[in-house]
Parts: C-alpha cells; sequence; structure tokens
C-alpha cells in the first residue's frame, strides 16, 4: 500500500479501532489539519468514517465539536460525505432533540435553499432538524426516485419518532410498489403506534405481495390493539386463517390479552408448546417416513435438487448450507448433518438447547411494541434486532421498556408439519447429501 511508509497510519488505525481515538482526541484532529492527509487511501478506506462515528456516539459536546472541526478540514464533498455518513451511523435507531450547538454553524452553512443531497437529508433527520422532513417527504413518495433512495430514508422516518411521518408512510404504501418498498414501508409504520397505522394496513392487505402480507401480519401481531384487529379480520373472513405461521400466533398469544385469547383459540386452538413426550412420538413418526423399516411400501430414494427448492423456502431463510442462505441461525454446512436423530431433534424442538450467540431477545417498547430476534449490534445509545425474516429493527435505548433474553428459540417449531411425506424426504435428502 502506497501508505504503508507513513509511520503514523498504523498508530492511527491502532486507536480508531481500539477505541483510543477519544484519548488521542487532539493528537488524531492535528493530523487531519494536513489536507494530503486525508488524501491516503487507508484514512478515506478505514479512518474517517470511523473517527466520525466513534465521536459522534459520545453524544457530548466534546465530540460533537470534534466531529465539526473534521467537517471543516474536510478537503472536499466525497470526505464530508463519509463524515456524514459516520455521524449518522452513530445515531442510527434515533433522532436528536436539536442539532448539537457545535455541529448547528456547519449545518446551516452547508444546507441549500432548495434540493439538498440525500446523505445531507438523512443527517438532517438523525440531527433533530425541522428542515430536513419536507424533502425527505418529497422524496420518498416520489416513484421516479431510485428506489434504493427512497427505502433509506424510509428506514430512517421509521426510527426518528416522528408523527408527521405516519401520513408520508401510510401514502407510500397506498401506491402498491414492489415488494421491497412494501416491505420498508411496512417495518416503517411498525414503530408507530397511532390506531390508524393498523386500519389502513389491513384496508391494503389484499394489494401487497406474498411476501409483504407476511411481514404485514408479523407487524400486526406485534401489538396487542393491534393484533385484535387483525384477529377479527380472520373472523369476517376478510383475511385467510391459513397464513398465519405459528409463530405469529405465538407472538400474538405472548400479549396475553383476554379478548385476543378467545378468539385465537376459537380460531386455532390452544397455542403452546408440545410436550417432550409428544416430540418424541413425532421425532420417531418422522424417522420412519425418512427410513422406513422393512422393504414394503419403502416410498422412492429423496431427490437432492427437489429437496435443496424445499431448503430455500423453509431453512434458507435462516440457515447457510452449501454458501448459500442467511445468516440467522447456524451454519449447516459443518454440522453433523449424516446424523438423523441430531437433526431431527434440532429441528422439532428447537428450544431444547440454544447455542450462546443464537439466543434470542425479546424487546418491549415503551409504546407497547414486542419484537423478539437476534441482538446483531449493541451500543449505550441503541439495540438492533434481527428478527427471522431477516428483517433489522433499530431500537434507541430511551424507548425500551424491557429487553429480557428469550428462553424460546428464534427457530419456529412445527415447519415440518406443513409438508407432504415425499417433501420431507427430498429435504433430508439434500441436508444430507456431501455437495450442491
Amino acid at each position: 500500500d502506497e501508505d504503508a511508509s507513513d509511520p503514523q497510519i498504523p498508530l492511527l488505525i491502532w486507536w480508531a479501532l481500539e477505541s483510543k481515538a477519544i484519548d488521542h482526541r487532539e493528537q488524531i484532529l492535528q493530523l487531519f489539519a494536513a489536507p494530503a492527509f486525508w488524501q491516503k487511501a487507508i484514512a478515506r478506506r478505514f479512518i474517517i468514517g470511523r473517527l466520525a462515528r466513534r465521536y459522534a456516539a459520545e453524544d457530548s459536546e466534546d465530540g460533537f465539536a470534534a466531529c465539526a472541526r473534521l467537517l471543516a478540514q474536510a478537503p472536499g464533498s466525497a470526505e464530508t460525505e463519509l463524515l456524514m455518513k459516520g455521524i449518522e451511523q452513530a445515531l442510527s435507531g434515533r433522532r436528536l432533540e436539536k442539532i448539537p450547538s457545535a455541529l448547528e454553524p456547519w449545518f446551516s452553512k452547508v444546507w441549500p435553499r432548495d434540493a439538498p443531497n440525500l446523505a445531507l437529508i438523512r443527517l438532517g433527520l438523525r440531527l433533530g432538524s425541522d428542515q430536513a422532513l419536507e424533502p425527505a417527504f418529497k422524496l420518498v413518495v416520489d416513484p421516479t426516485k431510485p428506489e434504493s433512495d427512497r427505502i433509506a430514508l424510509i428506514e430512517i422516518l421509521g426510527q426518528i419518532n416522528q408523527p408527521r411521518c405516519v401520513p408520508v408512510l401510510l401514502a407510500i404504501l397506498e401506491q402498491h410498489g414492489t415488494p421491497k418498498l412494501q416491505t420498508a414501508t411496512l417495518a416503517a409504520l411498525q414503530r408507530f403506534s397511532e390506531p390508524e397505522v393498523a386500519s389502513a394496513i389491513l384496508r391494503s392487505y389484499t394489494t401487497l405481495s406474498t411476501e409483504a402480507r407476511n411481514r404485514a401480519r408479523n407487524v400486526l401481531a406485534s401489538r396487542p390493539t393491534w393484533a385484535l384487529e387483525l384477529v377479527k379480520t380472520v373472523e369476517a373472513g376478510r383475511v385467510d386463517a391459513k397464513d398465519f405461521s405459528f409463530d405469529q400466533l405465538r407472538q400474538m398469544a405472548l400479549h396475553k390479552n383476554v379478548e385476543l385469547d378467545q378468539l385465537i383459540q376459537k380460531r386455532w386452538g390452544r397455542i403452546q408448546s408440545g410436550s417432550g413426550e409428544e416430540k418424541r412420538s413425532y421425532i420417531n413418526e418422522l424417522k420412519l417416513v425418512i427410513n422406513p423399516s422393512g422393504v414394503a411400501g419403502r416410498p422412492r430414494q429423496g431427490s437432492a435438487p427437489e429437496g435443496k427448492k424445499v431448503f430455500q423456502q423453509v431453512c434458507g431463510v435462516c440457515h447457510t448450507l452449501f454458501g448459500e442462505g442467511n445468516q440467522i441461525g447456524p451454519e449447516l454446512t459443518g454440522a453433523d448433518r449424516k446424523n438423523l436423530e441430531f437433526m431431527l431433534v434440532h429441528i422439532v424442538n428447537p428450544s431444547a438447547y440454544i447455542r450462546p450467540e443464537y439466543v434470542s431477545y425479546e424487546v418491549v417498547t415503551r409504546d407497547g411494541q414486542a419484537v423478539s430476534g437476534l441482538m446483531v449490534e449493541s451500543t449505550p445509545r441503541s439495540a438492533t434486532i434481527l428478527d427471522r425474516n431477516n428483517q433489522r429493527t433499530v431500537f434507541a435505548r430511551d424507548q425500551i421498556k424491557e429487553l429480557t433474553e428469550s428462553k424460546v428459540s428464534l427457530m419456529p417449531e412445527g415447519l415440518l408439519e406443513a409438508l407432504r411425506p415425499e417433501q420431507i424426504i427430498d429435504l433430508f435428502a439434500y441436508l444430507q447429501s456431501d455437495n450442491p
């Protein structure tokens, strides 16, 4: 690397990575007083954004003053955007009540009269600038704008706890956009407790994609009053009871609402995990499906290619096998996949043993929202939860009422119960194969 000969670079990287940026703040800021230092490849790739994030995460006058000095010293727009991105990342999940005094002069100077760019709008929303709201609203409802830009802003609008965002997000939902846009909008709306949110989602339900409908059910199941409205639409025949997963029913049952529990029991029965004896009996039944004893009536050999399709639909949402899938749950390629007993026990009774790194957390917010998932990032100011649908939700710490470890695995029970015997045979043919 062209920067390897500079003795300051390794030291600066060490400070940035080992939380020494605060202890050596003045020395670091003096280094960046030289314009040439900004042009070093390592500084641009690894240090500039990290420093801004570190200083902004202090949430103090000194921290924001350091950010202001870096912004003032930045030699160009590219370096300024790296700093803005770092500050925004430090404020992920929340919105400041007002722009910090140390940053206000810089922000007022760079905010244009017309058409601020996306990076400045995003930072303005996090900093608490009312000026940033209208340009953000204008951009997110414009179908001619890049979808990725709209989704990025929708995510922030869902996190800044500003009631003015609700009508805008509902308008986006009514545009009948792409599945990604619908899902992002639903995730943002989940953060608001306004009663009109549930009613609007239910009105739009039939126009949503299959993926977005599943997300809509998750959103509505996360609050007791919304869950009650959802179940009543099932009673009225407007939503199919067969659409609900066991996990969604369990989520609603966790609210411990008497009326809701009665309606759930009436429609789906009592929601509870099976006993140990029932699970053992089911495991034995599955063994006979996969490897029946005797020759008579023996089913066809499983098809690994067909099993791969089943895996992608049922397991790949959370697990990776042969380099494909997601990383919410354990990676399966190196697991003891040839051991049928091992595999069946973990699928049928996923809560029997939960590896420490896959313990899920249950979050209850001050306005009554309940979400469960893996804790993928934790800072003094925010907690990021990844749910079983691979959706991230960032919660500001001051908005969390309860944050507890769950005794229940994030992996739902009953995954195999929805499959036909031939699908189960194919799935295990793929799970136990040596290569894709």
